[in-house]
């Protein structure tokens, strides 16, 4: 019969009042599917919404954004705050070092909680808090204390190249970082320079002083200036991560660098390129162990597990304890059978593959004396190509002094074609002076680089962010 608007029939078994709970639970349970699974589309608008209303502010806030003059200690540590490479180099160091600690961490044994309902669906009115079966389990792998010594050399490894990756990454970025500020010099310099060209030209005659029919004029060299002056300011941008004010270089306690007066000595093991060499042996460790791991292949496979019953567990109401004559220890071996040849060929293709990368670690090595000698061998020209240029500049100005006007267009043309000549062999010579710098140990931390790679404590783990 019905009443009050609950069924008391039952049909095979079930009751309508279980019957009207299971609906409410799935009805309860689609719901909120529906609600937390939106379609992409909506989410991606959702998104696009927020972007746009951040680029409107952006664009509004760009013109207004601050100035802040850097000096060079400033613009480094600026730098090591928000480079992201950096950042993301300094995530891996993190992620290795704590991979250290996690072999460790490895031994302790699993443990799980677990949760369950058995009941038939006829029975599913009479579910109570006591139905609920509770069960605390743990596990261990005792294996891992036979390969503990392996598990832990390939961490260290990783985290001594990630190390090694991480002060290459800043040596890039810092080397890049001096660019820059030799260039907001040079164009400093040659803002003066235009200016005291302006004022030669408006010392002139006025017949002598019309510019406007000459291609390369004073506005011309100016606008190239400012063309310049934005790709500074778009590259110091990207580098310092510059999203919400803009810098001015001031090139205070900038390091000099100039290897045309004092010319690295590629000889000298201890001063060049101690750190690339480093990155090499760790490759050759990681190539020899893994010809070791292949070989290790032909030996036993051993696990050990120590097993037993819940620590812990409650059915029914009932609640039982471990017991220690639950304990199972199970030992088990494996000698590979190598039949079809895989462990053979493994073994025999970590061999070749050492022995290509000996052969190209020399390749390398004499490709880099041979860069080393004809990068110096370039700037000693470059150094010559600018003096020239100096010269060439200083008997044009001498030149449009005392010419007549008939010569003006031709020697404002010369005049432009110096500066681009100029200009561009400053570049070279910064260049230049970037690579031997990169390879230089004395410019950076000598006592870091030269003393033996160690691999942290397994506890000393500390986060970037």
């Amino acid at each position: 019969m019905i009443g009050n608007g609950l069924c008391g029939v039952s049909f095979a078994g079930w009751s309508c009042i279980s019957i009207a709970r299971v609906c409410a639970f799935m009805g309860l349970l689609s719901v909120f599917t529906m609600v937390g699974c939106r379609s992409p589309s909506d989410v991606i608008n959702r998104e696009s919404v927020i972007l746009d209303e951040s680029w409107a502010h952006r664009v509004k806030s760009f013109s207004a954004r601050e100035v802040r003059i850097l000096t060079w200690p400033e613009a480094v540590a600026l730098m090591k705050e928000r480079n992201p490479l950096l950042l993301r180099a300094d995530e891996e160091r993190f992620r290795a070092q704590r991979g250290i600690g996690q072999v460790y961490k490895n031994l302790l044994p699993y443990m799980q909680l677990r949760m369950g309902i058995d009941k038939r669906i006829n029975e599913l009115d009479t579910i109570s808090f006591d139905d609920v079966r509770w069960d605390l389990n743990a596990y261990s792998i005792l294996s891992g204390v036979l390969t503990l010594r392996r598990d832990v050399y390939a961490a260290e490894l990783t985290y001594l190249r990630s190390n090694l990756l991480r002060e290459i990454t800043s040596r890039e970025k810092i080397i890049e970082l001096h660019r820059m500020f030799i260039v907001s010099r040079q164009l400093q310099i040659t803002e003066q320079r235009l200016l005291e060209s302006e004022r030669a030209l408006r010392g002139m005659p006025a017949s002598r002083r019309s510019l406007e029919s000459t291609p390369a004029t004073v506005n011309h060299l100016r606008e190239q200036l400012r063309s310049r002056q934005a790709k500074l300011q778009s590259d110091l941008m990207k580098l310092l991560d510059l999203a919400d004010f803009r810098v001015e270089l001031r090139d205070d306690h900038l390091p000099e660098v100039d290897y045309s007066k004092t010319p690295l000595n590629i000889a000298d093991a201890s001063r060049v390129g101690v750190l690339r060499r480093k990155l090499l042996a760790i490759e050759l460790v990681g190539a020899r162990a893994r010809v070791t791991g292949a070989k290790l292949q032909y030996w036993p496979d051993i696990s050990v597990f120590l097993t037993s019953g819940p620590l812990w567990t409650t059915s029914s109401g009932e609640t039982i304890w471990w017991r220690s004559e639950d304990l199972r220890l199970s030992l088990n071996a494996y000698m590979p059978i190598d039949i079809n040849g895989r462990i053979r060929n493994q073994v025999r293709d970590a061999k070749v593959d050492l022995e290509f990368l000996q052969r190209e670690i020399v390749l390398r090595e004499t490709i880099l004396v041979s860069e080393l000698e004809d990068k110096r061998q370039a700037l000693v020209q470059v150094e010559r190509d600018i003096l020239d240029q100096d010269r060439k500049r200083a008997l044009l100005m001498q030149l449009l002094s005392i010419e007549g006007a008939e010569n003006l267009s031709e020697r404002l043309h010369q005049w432009s074609e110096i500066e681009a000549r100029r200009e561009n062999a400053l570049d070279q010579r910064a260049q230049l002076n970037a690579f031997f710098l990169f390879f230089d140990e004395a410019f950076w931390s000598v006592s870091s680089i030269n003393a033996p790679l160690v691999a942290p404590a397994a506890g000393d783990v500390k986060s970037p962010h």
